[in-house]
């Protein structure tokens, strides 16, 4: 079914008039202007101003500014409640260039589903200086050449076996991976996932340093307390070379 727009100026005043100067009913009024009755109950409801001085026409001018008022305020309401969410659509956008659809592909594969319509008002209404990043039509993008991550194999203390990880996970049980960027130098964004209850945690890292990774490591951790502090599981990349140092 179509939606029907919001009701305009003249309505309003066509509707308050035959209410309360003709004496139609909402039914009737609803027949006339080929509105819902439930339309009309609240055009004259909701934004009724109760002084008994105002005329008609005021009145309905009231219910009027209120209703744009409403309009104003639900397209200044954020699209995206987290501030990290946030954070890393400019990164994903600004950074790496991805569009707002593959962006929200990439929240859904990671458990945060945000639709590509959502960043886009994000972008129109709360941070319109980013409409530069989105793709132009017809533009051809020049294909990047994939960041090389290192890799370590040996001489880190105490390297363990995937195999060593408990086969029931609780809620001390972690993996941690990286989603590199397709321009090389440009940063990453570091997830930690809780194997219990698929909750993740996202990060942005300047870099793929060892260092980088533990720095906001150590910050997680230490705001959990110890039962949430078990296993975590990683990769063979290089910027994870130090964690071992969780142990110590």
């Amino acid at each position: 079914m179509r939606k029907r727009s919001k009701l305009k100026r003249y309505e309003y005043q066509e509707i308050f008039e035959k209410y309360f100067d003709l004496g139609w009913s909402q039914a009737e009024i609803a027949s006339y202007t080929g509105r819902s009755t439930s339309t009309i109950s609240r055009a004259l409801k909701r934004d009724l101003h109760p002084s008994p001085f105002l005329t008609t026409f005021e009145k309905a001018m009231h219910a009027f500014e209120c209703s744009r008022a409403r309009m104003r305020a639900s397209r200044r309401r954020k699209r995206l409640k987290s501030d990290r969410i946030r954070k890393i659509v400019q990164f994903l956008l600004c950074r790496w260039e991805w569009s707002p659809e593959s962006i929200s592909g990439f929240l859904g594969e990671h458990g945060v589903p945000i639709s590509a319509k959502a960043i886009y008002n994000f972008i129109k209404f709360e941070r319109p200086e980013l409409k530069k990043y989105l793709y132009q039509r017809g533009k051809v993008r020049r294909q990047r050449v994939r960041h090389r991550r290192g890799m370590f194999r040996a001489g880190v203390p105490a390297k363990r076996s995937i195999h060593e990880r408990p086969e029931l996970s609780g809620d001390g049980d972690w993996e941690i991976d990286t989603v590199l960027s397709g321009r090389s130098g440009s940063g990453a964004v570091l997830t930690l996932r809780q194997l219990a209850s698929k909750k993740r945690f996202y990060f942005l890292l300047p870099n793929l340093k060892a260092s980088s990774v533990m720095e906001i490591l150590f910050s997680f951790f230490q705001s959990l307390p110890p039962y949430m502090r078990s296993t975590l599981t990683a990769d063979n990349g290089s910027e994870f070379a130090e964690l071992y140092k969780l142990e110590q």
